[in-house]
């Protein structure tokens, strides 16, 4: 039987090879780990973090010039595990379609690392897209991968490096990071549907228009069943590269979602909340 060391090994090499045709995993895995701090306290990515080919292999799918993520004035992050449901593909192919190497701009994706097979096919469905759309990742401003697993005092700074967080998701109960993205002030680009405006409208984010669609899984009996008969929200991709051009080219105006989150989402009004549902439970229970 396969060691847990091997299996590791085996997928790293998968991934790299997925990647950039090469048996060396790419070095992502310390993007973190010289965190700096400015004034303000805030940890920052990038100030002290080289992007260079001794840090990130292939050297040919590396940010232009070996520039820092903190160099790029724009600075766009998304962390999600890949899946049907987050649409990964298309928000790369938005930003592949709509930007180019002259842009300052950079695209961090953080990805997990519980299921390695989906980033490797979500890195091959990535190829077999720049093919069809006739433009390749060399073509657009950089993307930088990202599969470390963080500690929980190290991801602020994965947040408070970017400018702006951007989802493209299919549909979600609340999505975390894109909440905590704007607790922590970032510009955001954010799908008009599902849990979004529950915190977000048109004032502090870009709202990216979205149209129902049947939900469509391939590639993941398990998921395909749990989906099956189920409609999720499919984001506009002409909205979403108008929505990326504001902000590249500075463009965008709307006003931090930070007081707002700060103001009403905090744990003594979650418990609060939770409080007062199991008191209205407990009274329409309770015999007459």
């Amino acid at each position: 039987m396969e060691s847990t060391a091997a299996a590791d090994r085996r997928r790293g090499a998968d991934f790299a090879r997925a990647y950039g045709g090469t048996d060396r995993r790419p070095d992502v895995g310390d993007l973190a780990d010289r965190i700096g701090r400015d004034r303000d306290d805030h940890p920052r990515i990038g100030r002290h973090v080289r992007v260079g080919e001794r840090r990130f292999q292939p050297g040919e799918r590396l940010p232009r010039g070996g520039r820092r993520v903190g160099e790029y004035r724009v600075r766009v992050l998304n962390v999600s595990e890949p899946g049907p449901r987050k649409n990964l593909l298309a928000l790369l192919r938005v930003w592949i379609e709509t930007t180019a190497p002259t842009d300052d701009a950079i695209l961090v994706l953080k990805v997990g690392r519980y299921s390695m097979g989906r980033t490797i096919g979500l890195l091959r469905d990535l190829e077999v897209a720049e093919r069809a759309i006739g433009k390749s990742r060399r073509e657009s401003a950089p993307i930088l991968f990202v599969d470390r697993i963080f500690a929980d005092d190290e991801m602020p700074g994965l947040f408070a490096a970017a400018t702006h967080y951007w989802s493209m998701s299919h549909g979600e109960g609340w999505d975390q990071p894109m909440a905590e993205a704007a607790a922590t002030g970032l510009g955001l680009l954010a799908p008009a549907h599902s849990a979004y405006p529950t915190y977000l409208d048109d004032s502090v984010a870009r709202m990216i228009p979205s149209r129902p669609i049947p939900a469509v899984v391939q590639g993941d009996v398990g998921l395909a069943r749990l989906f099956a008969g189920a409609t999720w929200w499919d984001p506009d991709p002409v909205e979403a590269a108008a929505a990326l051009r504001e902000v590249i080219d500075g463009r965008d105006r709307h006003v931090s979602a930070r007081p707002r989150m700060v103001a009403r989402f905090t744990w003594d009004k979650a418990a609060a909340r939770l409080l007062a549902v199991l008191d209205e439970l407990h009274r329409r229970r309770r015999p007459r």
